[in-house]
C-alpha cells in the first residue's frame, strides 16, 4: 500500500491520509501516459455471488466480455485513436444514451454500464445525494432527460416503485427507454409494477452474470410481454450443464 486517500469531511482526515479532493484533479493525478491493452482493472465484489474478492480484468478482456451481455460493445472493432473513436460515435445511428446510474461506480453493475455506454458516446449522469432517495432518482430522470437507468434489482426497485405509486405520475418520465438491472434478483412482481408508470416503448433489460462472469444470460420485459422472476436467455459464452455427479 502506497498511498491512502480518504473521502468525506476534511476535518476528519487523519495525518497519513489524503484529502480526496487534492487527488482528483488533472493538474495532481499521477497517471502514465502510456497505456495498454493488458494493463489490469481490479475490482472488488460486493459478496453477492459468495464471499467478496478482488476479480483482475486486462483492459481488452473486460472491454470484449462486457459486450457478451448483448452490448454494441461485442460488435464494435479495435479503434487507432480517440479521434477514430470519436468519428465512429458522431456517425453511428440513433441519438446517443443519457444514462443515469442509481448505485454507485464502486458497484461493477454502475462501472461495468458506464465502460460499455461512454465509448458509445453516452452521458453519464450520478445522483449528488450520499444515500439512495428514490425521489431524487425520479427527478434526475426528468429533469436530465435520462433514457436509460441502470439499477440493481429488487433492492432498488421496490423503492422505486412505491415512489412511483405515491408520485402520481409525477414527474414526467417519458425519457426513460431502458431500465437495466443486475446484481440482485428483479422480480417480476416488481417489473409488472414498474411497467405501469413508465413510458408504453419502455424496455425492462435484467442480466444475469457477475464481476468474473458477465454477460451469462438476459431477460427482457415490455408492456406486452413481461418475464417470469428469474428466467434468461443463455448468453452466445454460456453453457448450462446438467448432470454431475
Amino acid at each position: 500500500m502506497k498511498r491512502w486517500i480518504a473521502v468525506g469531511d476534511r476535518s476528519e482526515v487523519p495525518d497519513w491520509a489524503v484529502p480526496y479532493e487534492e487527488v482528483a484533479t488533472p493538474s495532481t493525478l499521477d497517471v502514465a501516459a502510456d497505456r495498454r491493452p493488458d494493463d489490469l482493472l481490479l475490482k472488488y465484489t460486493g459478496g453477492t455471488t459468495g464471499m467478496p474478492k478482488g476479480v483482475m480484468w486486462t483492459q481488452e478482456e473486460l472491454f470484449r466480455a462486457m459486450g457478451q451481455g448483448g452490448s454494441a460493445l461485442a460488435c464494435l472493432p479495435p479503434v487507432e485513436s480517440l479521434e477514430e473513436l470519436g468519428s465512429r460515435i458522431a456517425s453511428s445511428a440513433g441519438p446517443a444514451q443519457v444514462a443515469l446510474m442509481a448505485c454507485p461506480l464502486m458497484h461493477a453493475t454502475a462501472l461495468g454500464n458506464t465502460f460499455q455506454l461512454l465509448p458509445l458516446g453516452a452521458t453519464i449522469v450520478l445522483l449528488e445525494g450520499r444515500r439512495f432517495d428514490p425521489a431524487e432518482l425520479w427527478s434526475v430522470v426528468e429533469s436530465a432527460g435520462v433514457t436509460w437507468l441502470t439499477m440493481v434489482g429488487d433492492a432498488f426497485g421496490r423503492p422505486l416503485l412505491e415512489e412511483l405509486e405515491a408520485s402520481c405520475g409525477r414527474p414526467d418520465l417519458s425519457s426513460l427507454k431502458i431500465v437495466y438491472s443486475a446484481g440482485v434478483m428483479w422480480s417480476q412482481e416488481v417489473k409488472d409494477g414498474m411497467l405501469r408508470h413508465l413510458a408504453p416503448d419502455v424496455m425492462l433489460i435484467d442480466a444475469l452474470g457477475s464481476s468474473e462472469a458477465p454477460g451469462l444470460g438476459v431477460s427482457v420485459s415490455t408492456k406486452d410481454s413481461s418475464a417470469d422472476t428469474a428466467v434468461f436467455t443463455i448468453g452466445e459464452m454460456a453453457q448450462v450443464i446438467t448432470g454431475l455427479g
